[in-house]
């Protein structure tokens, strides 16, 4: 087997890594967070019905003043909720990617290994004369590749990562950092969450409108609800 192909199993061997702790990192927020979601419904219900209940010989502006207070609680409370859970998975996932990039980066020739497969990525997507943007150290990078004109030691992210310049222009043409590449997985991961909390979140509209109906038709909204 060639270096070309060890380098590359290597990197792909990373990814699969990387891709597989994503994962594991993101059901267990997912089931955590269903659980939690699923016991705020079921409790904030049985509080909103038992009110409902105890509350039918009160008069009606009291009643509504109640739900609608309630109502407007959930709804924010499940919105807050969503959007922590989503800050707290996109920083632990982060965190656990930029350890693994700070243990390859301990060992140079894993790290060394990494920017190249890195950069033959990018100069294979150009496929024209380059300059190189690469993290310190790695100027040595330039002797792999014949499209590469010039490598400048200039990326000071520690996650590493390069960038591909047109030779003529020096305009940046592809940005292969990792941090840049992980920035651009944050609205994927946002969206995979928000897959996971719609039906919670239709529950909540539900119960709005079920309230709403109770509004418009206070007397006959509490047998229903409570019959």
């Amino acid at each position: 087997m060639s270096e070309e192909e060890r380098t590359d199993g290597q990197f792909r061997q990373f990814l699969e890594a990387l891709r597989q702790e994503y994962e594991k990192r993101y059901e267990t927020q997912r089931r955590a967070m269903e659980e939690r979601l699923s016991d705020r419904i079921a409790e904030r219900r049985r509080l909103v019905e038992g009110e409902i209940e105890s509350g039918r010989r009160e008069i009606a502006e009291e009643r509504q003043r109640r739900l609608l207070k309630v109502k407007r609680f959930l709804l924010q409370r499940y919105r807050e909720e969503v959007a922590e859970q989503a800050r707290t998975l996109q920083d632990t996932v982060s965190r656990t990617v930029e350890a693994k990039l700070l243990s390859v980066k301990a060992s140079p020739a894993s790290w060394y290994a990494l920017h190249r497969a890195l950069l033959r990525e990018a100069v294979d997507a150009l496929r024209t004369p380059c300059i190189a943007g690469v993290p310190p150290g790695l100027s040595a990078l330039q002797q792999e590749f014949d499209e590469v004109e010039t490598v400048r030691e200039e990326i000071d992210h520690p996650w590493g990562g390069c960038l591909v310049f047109d030779a003529e222009t020096e305009t940046r043409i592809i940005d292969n950092r990792l941090a840049t590449r992980w920035r651009q997985l944050g609205p994927e991961l946002l969206e995979q969450l928000g897959q996971c909390v719609e039906p919670y979140l239709q529950e909540v509209d539900r119960f709005s409108r079920e309230l709403r109906v109770y509004e418009r038709h206070p007397s006959r909204s509490v047998e229903r609800l409570s019959g």
